[in-house]
């Protein structure tokens, strides 16, 4: 019988064996490197059957932000099965157990990066992120002015950057909607794994920094991955863009995959000359229920809603419950293990996540039937939800 376990450093070897053997990777110095740095940070589990280690998966510890909220959230990855036990619902196993230890750690939310999203609809996630590419042939880029702008942004390789960015990044980057603060760890890690890119800096007169975005030269195609900048300084925004006009005077083609709400397309006199494509990114799902509704950033009063949940992992999230909101204050309780009659509306844990992180709008939701029964009474809860899409730069 297999049995799910939390694995320690004495399992690293086998995990990482596991982990190369399941996505097919070579191993070699780099990745195993920032493999571990993972692994030493993580909450490592394994299924393990008659002492072997036949499935396995860990869950990151971070925190994230939502407006003047700070909740702590665990980042589901690695989700692997040996080639022989597939189909045998190790993977589900795993995952629930992994989400029931997050609710005892009192984690307020979960991310991940899906193969599949229905599948990880069974265990409560909903996809809330977003990407957006864009794609220009390096002839129809504007030129634009690089003279006083230029001079200030440097460029250096990831690694070097790493110090420097770290030093300002939760002054320039918003975690206002879903980001993640980024650990020291974290950072070791990005420095390891991005070691073909570079960073480009903007900096004003005075030498701070106002932004920053990575990329890379791949065949003659300029790939950029993040690129953000300090909204008190907007010009950087432009800086970097000029300074990406004169890298690419031997490219081709640019990428830019931005996951960030706004759009790209208006920094430019013509618009036309991008092609844009959306496409949908990670999943989140609410773990611990009473902790995120209670220090959710309610942007308005209400009082004595009350709406039915399910959820198909957390048996504590399933039933009724109220919620009111005083402008200071949530209060929130759970009434009863069985939906009431009364409910001012009905919803899955999954669509809740969507709804309050900002990753759908309400009556985009309600004509979807993605909420179904509300009465008059919900528009108060409704109307207390933050605006403004979610956003997310790290991958895991």
């Amino acid at each position: 019988m297999t049995e799910i376990k939390k694995l320690t450093e004495a399992d690293f070897d086998r995990f990482y064996q596991l982990y190369l053997a399941s996505f097919n990777y070579h191993n070699n110095e780099r990745r195993k490197k920032a493999f571990q740095i993972r692994f030493q940070n993580s909450h490592p589990y394994g299924a393990i059957d008659t002492g072997k280690l036949v499935g396995g998966l860990w869950a990151l510890p971070f925190e994230v932000g939502l407006e003047t909220t700070r909740y702590k959230m665990e980042g589901l990855g690695v989700v692997m099965t040996a080639k022989n036990y597939e189909g045998k619902g190790i993977a589900s196993d795993l995952i629930k157990n992994a989400i029931r230890e997050m609710k005892d750690r009192h984690v307020a939310l979960s991310y991940l990066a899906p193969f599949s999203y229905p599948f990880y609809r069974k265990f409560g996630y909903e996809h809330v992120f977003n990407t957006t590419t864009y794609s220009v042939d390096s002839k129809d880029v504007p030129k634009g002015n690089s003279g006083s702008l230029l001079k200030y942004v440097k460029s250096m390789d990831y690694a070097d950057a790493v110090p420097l960015i770290k030093e300002n990044y939760d002054r320039i980057v918003t975690q206002a909607r879903g980001n993640m603060f980024r650990p020291d760890w974290w950072w070791d890690y990005l420095g390891v794994r991005y070691t073909n890119r570079k960073v480009a800096i903007a900096y004003t007169a005075d030498g701070e920094m106002t932004g920053f975005l990575d990329y890379e030269i791949i065949d003659r195609k300029l790939h950029i991955f993040e690129w953000v900048n300090d909204l008190d300084y907007p010009d950087s925004f432009l800086k970097l863009l000029n300074y990406m006009v004169e890298v690419s005077k031997d490219i081709r083609e640019i990428n830019c995959a931005i996951r960030t709400a706004y759009y790209i397309g208006d920094a430019l006199a013509d618009p036309s000359i991008l092609t844009t494509q959306i496409k949908p990114y990670m999943m989140a799902r609410i773990v611990d229920l009473d902790d995120f509704m209670s220090r959710y950033p309610y942007e308005s009063t209400f009082s004595n809603i009350v709406f039915n949940l399910t959820d198909p992992v957390l048996a504590e999230n399933n039933g009724s419950f109220s919620i009111s909101y005083d402008g200071s204050t949530a209060n929130f309780k759970k009434l009863s293990e069985k939906n009431s009659p009364e409910a001012d509306f009905e919803i899955s844990i999954q669509q809740l996540t969507k709804l309050m992180m900002g990753g759908i709008q309400v009556e985009y939701a309600i004509r979807l039937g993605k909420i179904t029964k509300l009465t008059d009474r919900a528009d108060g809860f409704m109307d207390a939800m933050i605006t403004g899409q979610p956003e997310l730069y790290d991958y895991f």
